[in-house]
């Protein structure tokens, strides 16, 4: 199979990984908006400040996703991580808190979780990058720093 092969088959399988995460993160997204509208208990949240270190680390991690500075964009990819766990922790509430905390782990967790796939990948990169494997990883990051984006602006929304 040529390289060029394998990049659109690579790049395919991504843009289907991300079809399909957009498609969960509106499920969630949906079911905030309703869930907001429809209970009288939603308990607005203070936001931990960490989420803007947060947000500025995986941005500096898709610039260097750009630069092809693999090590680099995982590194950061794990801080993100990191701080995603320490703004869990100042949280100081459980998923029983009521709906806003909730949804506030639940949508934080989940895109935790996909962020840890792309650390991954990162990594994989950064020992040994293909064509294929770097074009799946650019998509599949970039896609995260912006699913990021609109989870922050539902949390800032969902807090008033």
């Amino acid at each position: 199979m040529s390289a060029a092969v394998r990049v659109r088959v690579a790049s395919t399988g991504a843009w289907l990984a991300t079809g399909a995460m957009i498609t969960l993160f509106s499920a969630l997204t949906s079911a905030l908006v309703i869930r907001r509208g429809i209970g009288g208990d939603w308990a607005p949240l203070v936001l931990p400040a960490i989420l803007w270190l947060n947000t500025a680390l995986l941005a500096a991690s898709s610039a260097a996703v750009e630069m092809r500075r693999w090590g680099a964009a995982a590194l950061l990819g794990a801080a993100f991580l990191a701080g995603q766990a320490w703004a869990w922790q100042s949280l100081g509430l459980s998923l029983a808190s009521g709906p806003a905390a909730a949804f506030f782990y639940v949508l934080t967790g989940v895109h935790g979780a996909h962020v840890a796939g792309g650390v991954a990948a990162l990594a994989w990169n950064a020992w040994r990058a293909t064509p294929g494997s770097a074009a799946a990883a650019r998509i599949y990051w970039h896609t995260l720093g912006g699913l990021w984006m609109v989870v922050l602006c539902l949390l800032l929304w969902a807090r008033s």
